[in-house]
């Protein structure tokens, strides 16, 4: 299973568009009911894409604006409120897109036990073209959930050859 939150926060501003083309590639090529998406500010969305494909996934991600603060947690809560549950022997993968600034990593690792979701694996997607603050509340959150944590850039997805190479690359780490 695969959890992709999305920081539309406004320090994404400028580097949004970068990830919502990345977005478009990545998101098409998984199940739509192996793949849980969230937007988030200091609010979380739920998106559902009406298909697996481009088009569906470029429709469902356009009207994304870059506003607001930053709180990952939010993202989670979204689709927890919205009712999605694993099995236990479902492996969940979190794939935050963003610039990591935010809340404290501990205050994020805390939503995912709270939840009661345990994921196996962290990733950032980042995109080069934002303001250029970093923050750390992902890294800092897998490690505080003793998980594996990678990082790719948006720019990776630039060749379409390399979506599958990258993607299969970022989950086996």
């Amino acid at each position: 299973r695969v959890m992709f939150l999305i920081d539309k926060s406004g320090s994404m501003e400028g580097a949004i568009e970068q990830s919502k083309e990345a977005l478009t590639k990545i998101l098409a090529g998984f199940p739509l009911e192996k793949m849980h998406i969230a937007t988030f500010d200091t609010v979380g969305t739920v998106l559902v894409p009406k298909a697996a494909n481009s088009a569906a996934v470029k429709h469902m991600l356009q009207s994304i604006k870059a506003s607001g603060g930053t709180v990952h947690a939010a993202a989670v809560r979204a689709i927890h409120s919205a009712g999605v549950r694993f099995p236990d022997t479902a492996r969940l993968v979190v794939i935050v897109v963003g610039d990591e600034a935010g809340e404290a990593g501990d205050q994020f690792a805390r939503c995912f036990r709270d939840l009661g979701y345990s994921p196996s694996a962290m990733a950032m997607l980042v995109s080069v073209a934002g303001h250029g603050a970093r923050g750390n509340s992902v890294r800092s959150a897998a490690a505080q959930l003793k998980v594996p944590f990678s990082e790719v850039n948006a720019s990776s997805f630039d060749d379409p050859y390399q979506v599958t190479r990258v993607l299969r690359a970022m989950l086996e780490a």
